[in-house]
């Protein structure tokens, strides 16, 4: 068998092909897991390892020894079997039962007749006529088609029979009949029951996960609907891209959005999306029924690895700009340190929070004044003024040639060759003075600026400092507190804009410690994203401990040295000088001229040695681990995603409400209102429950209004209907 270094598993979105080399070994439909499972099967059998197999299919090692087994076992039948228990219905009876349905007769009538369960009846008409206990408002835009018959959804039979799933060791929502199963998980034939009762939560009508849904479904996270508003002026179903779905495998937007609408309803974490509804959140993701955390976490790791983040960052970062500039054209870098508690070797960085050095990584963002995330690179720990480099090349890239930045940060990258680098890129910087303040030349005068319809004023002084050879010529301006007392400096490349304007600029660097601070308390952003590291020889350079060891004996020779100085001196001037000071005046110089010696051998010594040497070199073996950064990435770019779409809702929000101390804490309130969403043929409408809050509920009523009027509609990616935002009481 060859290594597996020839084996290569390609896509084009509907074929899978498995080659050897420059030879075909397997071609199937991607949506054909029996073929897949008769492919795992061989590569086994002709000797590849079960290691091997999983990686290339994107499956567990435990997975891929079942599948051989049961091959061994059952041949091909037992590869591709139906799994779950059999229909309660026969196909003839389906058929009968959707007559009827669509005569009128009601789902009660129509179980009894075929001897089964309500739900089972629900389910296999859903398409024919759907009801929901919440459908009671005569305002709510329902389907005129919809059976209104209660018997449908009340007291439905805790027995009902599930339905045998289509999943066969693929994910799928869907069951044998067509029907989305509100009642449990349908995934490597487990049912666990999450749905409960049909009556309380709604019917969700399904079809397998490619298909779009239709009908009524109560949803608890309704409000989050709210969201696609923005995800549709930004298009992020092209920024996302990736594979479509098919008949039993979901889309890579619907498992991308799966983990978008995850965090942004409050788990810092992906693990944490199992503990909110399946059918919930797959709604809010386009699909029937959510992914398990398991495909969930195996789709993500290989969506990301299949993609480029910061492409896509750059992407998403144009379309928003383009849909909202800001006034300002100033934008905000800082770095975030993300710590590892781990036992593997990475790198280590300076922890703010903690003032101590600690393994872990930097997060490199870049915000504008709105505080909206344009910018994000991820790296091993190097200091602001090094990592900020890439995350303002992939700023740059977003607005274009013509549209040059400007760009505020803090002390930690306020050095002179970081000023010179950004001005051969003509990117102009604002920052802070690092160090005491300097005296100043210039006489104080009062600047000021008009804000936000507010009048700033400051006593400030304006003049021209050098700073170094490096960077001879940089503006300075000597911002005085009400003592008339210089306060703080700041260095610039601006030579245009009043002082009093610049002083506004910078002092809004607060805005991206305040975007920090919301990331870290609701987007998780210090989470790890994926356990998975390469293990490498650690060559980072390190202080030579050869040429420390002579520092060392050269410190301590030059310290003898002068004490055998000193002691020259006392024995010339003592006043009883005779012969036996004369001998240890002898002896003492000899002394001194021998440490000269060897003071003057070891600085020779010494230049032939670097000052930093390899790390696997002083410590043999020594390695060091790298995080899966490009799943790191991708996580962390629908965590932004997922932030700056609660922000942007936020703000439109807040043209209503008008509180911007608690409008954010109002949004995330919001996210989680439930209410119906009915899916017609030519549009979908999401009926929000009113808060109990008044003003509230009438900011809601607007900013449905405004949505709703929007140049661009907000639509689900993969579906092309509109959606239309209403509010119940």
């Amino acid at each position: 068998m060859p290594e597996i270094e020839d084996l290569r598993l390609g896509t084009d979105g509907e074929t899978v092909t498995i080659t050897c080399g420059s030879r075909v070994l397997f071609r199937f439909l991607g949506d054909d897991a029996g073929m897949r499972n008769l492919a795992i099967a061989s590569l086994r059998e002709v000797g590849a390892s079960g290691l091997e197999v999983a990686n290339l299919f994107g499956l567990t090692d435990q997975r891929v020894s079942d599948l051989r087994q049961r091959g061994k076992r059952l041949g091909s039948a037992g590869l591709v079997r139906d799994r779950g228990r059999p229909p309660k219905l026969t196909d003839r009876d389906v058929g009968k039962a959707r007559r009827w349905k669509a005569e009128g007769v009601s789902g009660r009538e129509i179980a009894g007749r075929l001897g089964v369960s309500d739900a089972t009846i629900s389910r296999v008409t859903a398409d024919v006529a759907v009801a929901s206990k919440f459908d009671t408002d005569p305002s709510a835009d329902t389907d005129p088609s919809a059976d209104t018959d209660p018997s449908t959804d009340t007291d439905a039979d805790p027995s009902a029979d599930t339905g045998p799933s289509t999943h066969a060791d693929v994910d799928a929502v869907g069951s044998a009949d067509g029907g989305v199963d509100v009642r449990g998980d349908v995934g490597d034939g487990d049912v666990d029951g999450d749905g409960g009762d049909i009556g309380e939560r709604g019917v969700v009508v399904g079809l397998p996960v490619g298909a779009p849904l239709s009908g009524v479904v109560s949803c608890r996270y309704a409000g989050a609907m709210l969201l696609h508003a923005f995800l549709s002026v930004v298009e992020v179903a092209s920024v996302l891209g990736g594979r479509g779905p098919s008949v039993n495998r979901f889309s890579d937007r619907q498992v991308a959005l799966t983990a978008m609408f995850g965090l942004v309803l409050g788990c810092g974490s992906i693990e944490g999306v199992k503990h909110l509804g399946r059918t919930d959140l797959g709604v809010l993701a386009g699909c029937g029924r959510a992914p398990e955390l398991k495909t969930l976490r195996t789709r993500l790791g290989e969506i990301a690895d299949n993609a480029d983040a910061l492409t896509m960052m750059a992407a998403f970062t144009k379309a928003m700009l383009d849909s909202d500039r800001a006034e300002d054209t100033v934008f905000y870098v800082d770095d975030h340190f993300v710590p590892y508690f781990g036992g593997r070797p990475v790198g280590k960085g300076w922890n703010t929070k903690r003032r101590q050095a600690m393994a872990g990584w930097d997060d490199t963002m870049i915000c504008d004044r709105k505080g909206r995330v344009v910018a994000f690179t991820t790296s091993e720990p190097s200091g602001l003024s090094v990592t900020m480099d890439a995350a303002l090349t992939q700023l740059t890239a977003s607005l274009g040639e013509t549209n040059r930045p400007m760009i505020g940060f803090d002390r930690g990258g306020s050095y002179p060759v970081v000023f010179n680098r950004l001005d051969k890129t003509g990117v102009e910087w604002v920052t802070y003075r690092r160090g005491d303040l300097t005296l100043v030349a210039g006489k104080p005068k009062r600047s000021w600026c008009q804000i936000g319809g507010t009048r700033r004023s400051y006593l400030t002084a304006d003049e021209t400092v050098s700073l170094g050879d490096l960077y001879p010529n940089s503006r300075q301006i000597t911002v005085y507190d009400k003592d008339r007392q210089p306060g703080v400096q700041i260095l610039t490349s601006n030579r245009t804009l009043t002082p009093a304007r610049l002083i506004t600029r910078m002092r809004a660097r607060w805005t991206i410690e305040n975007t920090f601070k919301s990331l870290t308390a609701y987007h998780g952003i210090d989470q790890i994203c994926d356990y998975q590291m390469d293990l490498i020889d650690d060559t980072r350079p390190v202080d030579n401990p050869a040429r420390k060891t002579i520092n060392t004996e050269l410190a301590g020779l030059r310290t003898e040295r002068k004490t055998v100085s000193e002691q020259i001196g006392t024995v010339v001037t003592d006043l009883d000088y005779g012969n036996q000071q004369l001998a240890e005046k002898t002896r003492l110089q000899k002394r001194r001229d021998e440490i000269d010696d060897r003071i003057d051998a070891l600085t020779i010594e010494r230049k032939t040695l670097p000052a930093k040497v390899p790390a696997n070199t002083v410590t043999a073996g020594r390695q060091r681990a790298l995080p899966k950064l490009e799943r790191r990435a991708y996580q962390m770019i629908l965590r932004l995603a997922a932030y700056n779409a609660l922000r942007w809702t936020a703000e439109q929000l807040n043209t209503y409400l008008d509180d911007p101390d608690e409008i954010h804490a109002t949004t995330r309130a919001l996210l989680h209102q439930p209410g119906t969403i009915t899916y017609t043929p030519t549009g979908i409408t999401v009926t929000i429950t009113e808060p109990d809050t008044p003003i509230v509920a009438r900011a809601l009523e607007n900013l449905c209004d405004q949505l709703n009027h929007a140049i661009t509609p907000a639509r689900i990616p993969d579906d092309p209907r509109p959606i239309t935002y209403r509010t119940r009481p």
